[in-house]
This record gives structure tokens, sequence and C-alpha cells, in this order.
């Protein structure tokens, strides 16, 4: 007999586990859903077959893991295929079991499994692992001579056989930037893909994405320096709906023996990196346009940039607190970049790696041994709009709870929810835009953040969690829009007007200003968007910063009003 077994996750990582029946074997206990492989079905078409008998739910299975074999309490031997799913829709429903729960893999074995089940455990968390796995970004540039003798012998992998290798120059240079990039990696494992698709000039999300990259990197392979490890991740953590996109390669002690005396500190951030970007709405990049490149905003932007990442490397930013001089954070980690898209006139917000980690993360950091906490603007965006319609950053009517984002009419959805509605607002063409965005909208309980999220979804987007609006939720989501703005009547004229862009582009000025004044100052300062992290002991000058950075990009008109800021930390 053939069975399947299936890892099913939310979107916060937990594995879904379901109580089997009683009056069954080992009725009572806790499996991974599945069921048994019928005649002529393959593990993938038996998982989807199941699971959508037994708990009504739609997967594409993503990875068959090796099976193995177990002897049953009736003595059949019986071979189980575990297999990695991406949830496609559906809500469950107990058809079989007595009930069900979304388990944190590292809680799994203290729950009462099936016997059988025990040994998939290995799988499950190796695919846990597979989701921590991160891509090889090419950001690193090293003159260290064993990143330069590395360099040589791929250049000399790849031109073998060829009569001459034009451009040695880029070559060379493309050749140290993948070794030295490669030796910063803190862990061996990582992700990258090598479809010829993602290295074109059209097609490609990064600037080290070249034809050059691709070639070095498969003579790395060539050389064993690296090895495929897994074939592709599951798509659960990808982007993509169906489908691994990239491979998981496994950095090997050939390469790491070539490096016996580089250090950290050899290593430099590559200079070549742009500190603007502008990519159309699929992420492809795009050339900067000849007029901006000329322009005082696009100067401005760059001197800012480069003094600002002078002054953050010059200090001590440590993750752990330590002083050493090994928990000095990665330059990388301290490069913003400004990022446009369409145009050079919309958005611009400021991005680096520390952008992307948790807030906790973020305020967990040190410089110069002193701890941080953030500035951050109070619903900046709808106080813009409270400005420049009304030139009073409150509401001027009575129904005004002094929280643009309250909505007591709907109690049940979270005020994070309420946020994303309003802005959908704004930010729609049209009301039947507005409407049919947030009809989409789906709810969860996020056990790691300990919240509950609500998202809106783009047409053809993976689901999660269950509606928001179970019942004609295209009527519900006009009947909101409608509510909103009976309750907040000082919007009606700013409503479904594509603002987000000039929004964004207003508070990345304001950031860029901040960040500016406070370079000059020598603070170091951390931008996250519309919220500013700095030491503690530069806590009120940061404010007062923050505050005439606002006035200076608004050119004074609303200089009677002071915008409101809270503050996260010590």
């Amino acid at each position: 007999m053939e069975v399947v077994l299936a890892f099913i996750y939310d979107l916060s990582g937990n594995v879904l586990l379901a109580q089997r029946p009683l009056g069954k074997s080992y009725g009572g206990l806790w499996e991974f859903p599945g069921g048994k492989i019928e005649d002529s079905e393959t593990p993938e078409q038996a998982t989807v077959r199941e699971l959508a008998e037994e708990l009504d739910i739609l997967v594409v299975p993503t990875t068959v893991h090796p099976s193995y074999e177990f002897v049953n309490d009736k003595g059949t031997n019986i071979r189980f295929f575990p297999v990695t799913c991406e949830w496609n829709g559906g809500r469950i429903t107990l058809n079989e079991h007595q009930s069900a729960a979304f388990v944190p893999i590292e809680n799994v074995e203290t729950w009462s499994l099936a016997p059988p089940d025990y040994d998939a455990l290995k799988y499950l968390k190796l695919t846990k692992q597979l989701r921590d796995f991160t891509y090889l970004r090419i950001e690193h540039y090293s003159g260290h001579p064993e990143v330069k003798a590395a360099a040589e012998i791929l250049i000399g992998h790849v031109a073998s056989g060829k009569s001459r290798l034009r451009d040695r120059r880029s070559w060379t240079s493309a050749a140290r930037k993948l070794v030295a990039s490669l030796w910063m990696r803190e862990g061996d494992m990582f992700r990258f893909g090598t479809k010829k698709d993602y290295f074109s000039a059209g097609k490609r999300q990064q600037v080290w994405l070249t034809k050059k990259t691709l070639f070095l990197f498969n003579a790395m392979v060539e050389l064993e320096w690296v090895v495929k490890a897994y074939d592709a991740i599951p798509p659960k953590y990808s982007k993509k709906q169906q489908g691994g996109v990239t491979a998981i390669y496994s950095r090997r002690k050939p390469f790491t023996d070539l490096m016996v005396s580089l250090t950290k500190d050899d290593i430099e951030v590559d200079s070549e990196i742009e500190l603007v970007e502008l990519r159309n709405d699929e992420g492809v990049l795009l050339p900067l346009p000849a007029k901006y490149l000329t322009s005082d905003s696009y100067l401005q932007t760059i001197d800012v940039l480069k003094r600002h990442f002078n002054l953050l490397i010059n200090n001590h930013i440590s993750k752990d607190g330590s002083s050493s001089s090994s928990s000095k954070v990665d330059n990388l980690f301290l490069k913003y970049q400004r990022k446009w898209t369409g145009t050079t006139g919309i958005g611009g917000r400021y991005y680096s790696a520390f952008v992307n980690l948790p807030k906790e993360e973020r305020l967990a950091i040190t410089i110069n041994g002193q701890p941080v906490g953030s500035w951050d603007f109070s619903q900046l965006h709808p106080t813009l709009l409270l400005l420049i319609q009304h030139g009073v950053g409150v509401e001027p009517n009575m129904f005004s709870t002094g929280d643009i984002y309250s909505m007591p009419e709907y109690p049940d959805i979270p005020r994070s929810g309420h946020k994303a509605f309003i802005n959908t607002i704004f930010n729609a063409k049209s009301k039947d835009a507005a409407a049919r965005s947030i009809a989409t909208a789906r709810t969860w309980y996020d056990l790691f953040d300990d919240c509950w999220v609500v998202k809106t979804y783009k047409k053809n987007e993976r689901r999660d969690g269950e509606p928001v609006w179970p019942e004609k939720p295209l009527t519900a989501a006009r009947r909101y829009i409608d509510d909103f703005l009976f309750r907040h009547p000082a919007f009606q004229n700013v409503a479904y007007k594509e603002l987000w862009g000039q929004l964004q582009l207003l508070d990345s000025t304001i950031m860029e200003e901040a960040m500016d004044r406070c370079t000059k100052e020598g603070i170091p300062v951390l931008p996250v968007h519309d919220e500013l992290v700095c030491p503690v002991g530069s806590k009120d000058a940061v404010q007062q910063i923050l505050i005439d950075s606002f006035h200076a990009v608004t050119q004074g008109k609303f200089s009677s009003h002071t915008p409101k800021m809270t503050w996260s930390g010590k």
C-alpha cells in the first residue's frame, strides 16, 4: 500500500495537522492529512484528490520528498510519500477528521502524532530550512590577492577553448564581485537562479544579473566550488503562484580553502551599485531618464546618500549590542537606494537591507554601544491630505475620533485592516476599483507577530485566511466605502485620485531632508519609510529635525501645524 501525507502551511509558516477520527486505527492522534494512492495515480494526484475529499481544500503539490516504509498496527507494510503543497483555495471542512490546527513546525513533535507520521518530521524540518535560505546577491567586491587569484581561475575556466575573451576588464570585475559575495555569505546554503531569462537585459531585476555573472557562476558549479543541493524551493516561500523559482546551492570546501587570510575588512560594498533605481510595474530595471540624471533632485539625492552611507559605516552599528569588530553589521546592510516605479516622479522611497527587518529586530541594534529607538510620523498621508485640502491637520467634523483610521461601525476589523482599506480608497482610480480591491480582503491570525492580518489581493494571487466579507463581498465593500466617507467627509474630494505615488514622493522627500540634516549634525540615523531609527541619546534632536524637515519640504505652508509622531524604544 502507498499513502501520501501533505505538508500545508499558513502564511506564518505553521503546518496543518488533522486529528484522526475515533474508531479508526490511531484514532484521536494527529497526522499530516493525506490518504491512499489509487491505481495509476501519482503521489501529486493522490494528494490533490485526498485533500479535496477530506478537507475541501485545493492544493498544488510542489515537492515530493523521499518515501519511507512503516509497518502499521495490523502488520501491513505501507510506503509513505511526504508531499509539500501550496494552498490554492477553499476553506477547511472536517469531512473525516475530528479537528484541525496550524502548528509551529518546532512544536509538532510535542503533539500526539500517529506513529507513521514521526518519520516524516525530518522532511518537514528540511522544508522549514529551505524557507530560510536567501538569494546570493552579487553586491560585494574585493581586491585581496586571494580573491584576485580565485577570479582568475574562474575566468580561465570560462575562457577554456576560446581564442580570446573580449572585454577582459569587465570579466575580471564581475568575477571578483562573485567571489567576494559568495565568501561573505554567513551560511553555505543559498538560492540562485540560472534561467537565462533572469540575465537578459530586458528582463533582469538586479543590475548584477548579467550574462557574465551567469557564465562565471556556472564555472563555479563545474569547478565544484558550489553544488546544487535542491532543485527548487517550495513556492510557498516564493512570489510565484505555482512551482519553485530557484535552485538551492551549497558553497563547498574547495572554494573556502582558497580563502586563507581573507577577512571581512578586505571586502567592500560594490561601488557600482546604483544609488537610484527605476523599475517598471513588473520589477524590471529601466534606465534613468537623461533629463532626470542632470536634475537638481537627482544630484541632491546622490549627494545625501553618499554622505549618509559614509557616516553610517564610520559608526559602530551592531545587531547584538557587542562592541567587537566582528559584531559590526555588513556595510551593505546600511547602503540605501532611492527606488522609483514607472517614473521618477512617483514614489521614490528609500530602501536598504535594514528596512526589511521586523521592527523588533530594527530596534534591537545598537549604535556606538547606545540602544536605539524610532520616531514614526502618525497618519502622515491622511494628515497631508487634510492639510492640502483644508489647511488643518485634523478632521473638521463632528464624527471625528482623532484617528483617521477609526471605523467604529466595523469593530471586528483590526486597525491595520482599516488602514489598508482607507489607503485603497485614496489610491484607487475609481470607486468601483476600490470596491473590487477591498472585496478581495481576507484575514488570519499571525501567531509569530501575535496580531490579526488583513490583506487584499490582485486577480490571480493565491489567497489565504478567511474572507472579511463572507457574503456579497462587492456589496459589502461598497457599503464600507460609503460608511468611511460619511464618517470622514473631509476626504470626499481626495477619494479615488490615485494619490499613493504623490504621497510617497512627499514622505520620501521629507525623509531625504531629515537624512541630510542628521548627517550634517553627525547623527547616524536609519530611515524606514516615514520612520527614523536613531540612538536614544539623539532622541530630542532627531524629533526636531523631523519637524523642521516636514516644514522645509512643505515650504512652510503649514507652519501652524506640528506633525504628530510616536516614539518606540527606550
